[in-house]
């Protein structure tokens, strides 16, 4: 008997993605939150005469019927974007933090791993060591 092709992700796509969503999150909400809080009155589009951070706009409409607005985003505010990881960074982080949630979850409460995995990374990204990450880290 022949055991069925199984379909679906494996963990590592599933993370993957998680990562690219949480990204675009990270610096979507804040952006929409700004924008909500000056609201769109009184915005022209095109370049701002001093060229400042969130001060430049554009919109438009792809054929799906999607509107689109741009910004130009000359420096960050704080608290807003992401770290500047690069691919090789981001997979040696991802690594370090399996192997340490793979340490505490066999003596963990019962959690959802990306839970865990989060508070890791932003520990790490914050500067901790990777002993400092793991106690920031438990649940």
């Amino acid at each position: 008997m022949r055991q069925a092709k199984q379909s679906g992700f494996t963990l590592w796509e599933l993370l993957v993605t998680l990562l690219v969503a949480g990204v675009l999150l990270s610096i979507g909400v804040p952006n929409f939150r700004e924008f909500q809080r000056n609201g769109a009155s009184g915005r022209i589009s095109g370049p701002a005469p001093n060229h400042a951070t969130y001060g430049s706009f554009a919109t438009f409409s792809d054929p799906d019927g999607n509107s689109w607005l741009l910004q130009e985003v000359t420096s960050r505010l704080p608290g807003r974007g992401v770290s500047s990881f690069d691919v090789a960074t981001l997979r040696d982080l991802l690594r370090e933090t399996e192997e340490h949630h793979g340490q505490y979850e066999p003596t963990a409460p019962k959690h959802h791993w990306s839970e865990w995995y989060a508070r890791y990374m932003v520990a790490r990204a914050q500067g901790k060591t990777s002993e400092e990450a793991f106690k920031s880290a438990k649940l």
